[in-house]
């Protein structure tokens, strides 16, 4: 004799509905609150599989945050915007040999679409290779745990950094390098700040700020490395794309 079925659930929430679509629901959205508002506690959820069943997993809030600022480059990145407009300028400093009746306008818009579907996972892949190697933590910390503090570490300052992309879609051709150059210096001491108060905040004094801006210049030089790497292959793909 079969044992009976369980009841089936009457309905499904619509929360459910979004988390299986982006992964993005109420708790994702309180975590992004926590993780700047309750670091160390953040921090101590990353030793449990589940996160304490309360938290998102730090990869997923800052993967999520990345997919949405990538998601509306046709904003930022527009045709006619002013980091096209960037790009255009240095491929014609670099005097760049392209294919006949290809202009320094299309290959910059070309280089656009492809550096920037590439840089999210190589970012990913070097935030994860630096978790899997950094250890000044102080303490021991199993790998699984060390990726899970990097990631939960540069999650506020990646959702700082989207409102520039929206000064940056509109700005003038001349400021874009200005809103670039900004993006690029305020996350480290924001990383710095969120590592002594999260990963590191059982630490005292000098040993726990020593290595959180250790740690911050390690995200940077991550984050650095990801867009040189995705920079060598967008130029490599155009190269082959409009061969001189």
């Amino acid at each position: 004799m079969t044992a009976p079925e369980p009841p089936r659930p009457r309905s499904v929430s619509y929360d459910a509905l979004v988390d299986d679509l982006v992964g993005l629901n109420w708790r994702a959205l309180k975590t992004l609150w926590w993780s700047v508002t309750q670091p160390k506690a953040y921090s101590r959820a990353a030793w449990h599989d589940d996160w304490q069943n309360r938290y998102t997993p730090s990869f997923r809030v800052w993967f999520t945050l990345v997919a949405i600022l990538f998601f509306f480059q046709f904003f930022w990145a527009a045709d006619d915007s002013a980091l096209i407009a960037l790009f255009a300028s240095q491929i014609e400093r670099s005097g760049a040999l392209l294919s006949e009746g290809v202009t320094s306008l299309d290959a910059s818009r070309f280089f656009a679409r492809v550096n920037f579907s590439i840089l999210p996972i190589v970012s990913a892949l070097c935030l994860f290779l630096l978790g899997c190697l950094w250890r000044a933590w102080g303490e021991p910390v199993p790998i699984v745990v060390r990726i899970r503090y990097v990631f939960a570490v540069v999650i506020p300052s990646t959702a700082l950094t989207l409102p520039f992309f929206w000064f940056l879609g509109n700005a003038q051709a001349e400021s874009a390098l200005f809103y670039v150059i900004v993006s690029w210096l305020i996350p480290p001491p924001i990383d710095a700040m969120m590592a002594g108060r999260g990963p590191l905040a059982s630490l005292r004094g000098l040993a726990r700020w020593w290595r959180a801006v250790a740690l911050s210049g390690g995200i940077l030089a991550a984050m650095y490395a990801s867009a040189l790497i995705s920079m060598f292959l967008s130029v490599q793909y155009i190269h082959w794309r409009f061969p001189p």
